[in-house]
């Protein structure tokens, strides 16, 4: 019991830790998309999940959801995105920007 209660008490402290790192060197520094009210253009500018079609393969939307799920591959993430009824895959790339720094374009 001691050994477990010591376990979890060495995981707490990690996990700690971790919430109080600088992670902008990993993810960048993207800025924070405010809520409607706040945003250039308002709720017109945004993409509803099921209105996305084949039309639109290659153009740059924005579209918002609950994260339902993800997982890396290599330098690659893989993020499913749910908004009521439909779902959406994005993938998003790391690459270096110019200081050296990972980002995801």
């Amino acid at each position: 019991r001691e050994e477990r209660e010591l376990r979890e008490r060495e995981k707490l402290e990690k996990l700690n830790a971790a919430s109080n790192e600088d992670w902008s060197h990993v993810f960048g520094d993207a800025p924070m998309i405010q809520s409607v009210s706040k945003t250039e253009g308002g709720a017109g500018r945004w993409t509803k999940i099921g209105d996305l079609n084949k039309d639109m393969e290659g153009k740059e939307v924005l579209v918002r959801g609950f994260l339902h799920t993800t997982r890396g591959v290599g330098k690659m993430s893989f993020c499913l995105l749910r908004s009521s009824l439909y779902t959406v895959q994005c993938v998003a790339f790391e690459s270096k920007g110019g200081d050296g720094k990972a980002e995801i374009p």
